[in-house]
């Protein structure tokens, strides 16, 4: 991974900085695992206007061209200009590349001085992420897409002290893993593969991703071709189901939902009609809006007719929830209020910020809807190396008669 070169200012007016340390500077060895290991003091002025928040992440390029990250930290007030030495209490703060929670120092192996980027991101609102120990640079990243004002960088540099100038090993941090010699370092107890060759790297849960979903009634959701996620429990309660879940980009969502309704009549509960919804929300920021792709296979009662009721329906078309599935000729999704959908109390104790119920143009009579989209990330690239043994291809079930 080769990473681009950040300016120091994106706009010429925000700026980052540091009062232990200049841009291009060593960094103190009070804030490196050579040392007490704490976060370093930053400061920055020349905020945009219509900052709503900051975050910021540290990440650096190792020799073998694999990136790490050190800090990450989100919803940071957009008062704020300021963090102290080991700030712990402002903002929300993500993982490191080791999976923990907070800094992680600069501890790098092998002789030279190695460049750590620190960039702060002014934002155009506060981000929701969820459980922030699924928080990463990559999901952070995805998160602030398109709400990035500005952002500016500082450079510290770190000085390794792994060896020295005659090639001796100098003492190892009394923190730092006794790891063997590698080509591509895991992540400690992430990824670690016993009696295996070393360059073999398995995802682990700090690589995973928090995803929620509420339908009106059902829903079963693949992602790449597999099943992810399924409402365990048919058509009533409403409920919200999260699951932990492994991104792969690109990333192709097909999701069947279903409203509750008679199969012959199309209505709900005797003669009354229900209507439908569906909300989704992934720890990437990928939300349910109008930009999916939606079409509709049992439709009624139709003119909503419930003295004489009759349904149109169709098929669902095989292999729909593959990735080369054909959705172009769908129309996009139609966007519906809260109020409109009548969500129960389980969806407004999740996290849906940015999410819309969608549905196809009529939420009332259209009772069974294929959702589909794609998410892009070009520059997306797998922390592990590794693919499962487990083949569940085949669990792919006929489920037109669900």
């Amino acid at each position: 991974i080769e990473r681009p070169e950040q300016p120091r200012s994106s706009n010429g007016t925000f700026l980052l900085s540091s009062p232990v340390v200049e841009d291009n500077a060593e960094l103190p060895k009070e804030f490196t695992g050579d040392g007490a290991g704490i976060s370093p003091p930053l400061a920055w002025k020349g905020a945009p206007k219509g900052t709503r928040s900051f975050a910021l992440i540290m990440d650096h390029v190792d020799p073998q061209g694999e990136m790490k990250w050190y800090w990450t930290m989100y919803d940071i007030a957009a008062t704020t200009t300021s963090l102290k030495p080991g700030s712990q209490d402002i903002g929300t703060l993500g993982t490191g590349f080791r999976g923990k929670l907070g800094y992680e120092p600069p501890r790098s192996k092998g002789p030279g001085a190695k460049t750590y980027v620190i960039t702060l991101y002014a934002l155009s609102s506060p981000l929701s992420l969820g459980e922030p120990r699924t928080v990463n640079r990559q999901n952070l990243l995805a998160a602030i897409e398109g709400k990035v004002l500005a952002s500016s960088s500082l450079r510290v540099v770190h000085t390794s002290k792994g060896e020295n100038k005659k090639g001796d090993r100098a003492p190892q941090h009394p923190d730092a893993p006794d790891r063997p010699k590698r080509t591509r370092e895991p992540v400690p107890d992430a990824g670690k593969i016993k009696n295996a060759p070393p360059e073999l790297i398995k995802p682990a849960i700090s690589d995973t991703m928090k995803l929620n979903v509420y339908a009106d009634n059902w829903f079963m959701l693949y992602v790449n071709g597999r099943l992810v996620a399924v409402d365990s429990i048919e058509f009533t309660p409403h409920n919200v189901v999260s699951v932990d879940f492994l991104p792969e980009y690109p990333m192709t969502i097909a999701v069947l939902a279903k409203d509750n309704a008679n199969p012959g009549s199309g209505m709900e509960y005797g003669t009354s009609i229900g209507d439908g919804g569906f909300i989704l929300k992934f720890g990437d920021g990928t939300v349910t809006n109008a930009s999916w792709k939606a079409k509709s296979f049992f439709h009624g009662p139709v003119n909503g007719d419930t003295a004489n009721p009759k349904v149109t329906q169709e098929p669902l078309p095989a292999n729909w929830w593959a990735v080369e599935f054909d959705d172009s000729n769908w129309q996009n999704a139609r966007e519906y209020t809260s109020e409109q959908v009548d969500p129960k109390q389980p969806f407004f104790e999740n996290d849906f910020k940015g999410a819309k119920f969608i549905w196809t143009e009529d939420i009332a009579l259209d009772n069974t809807v294929i959702f589909r989209t794609k998410v892009e990330k070009p520059s997306w690239t797998p922390r592990w190396n590794t693919k499962p043994d487990l083949d569940v291809k085949g669990l792919n079930a006929d489920v037109t008669g669900k």
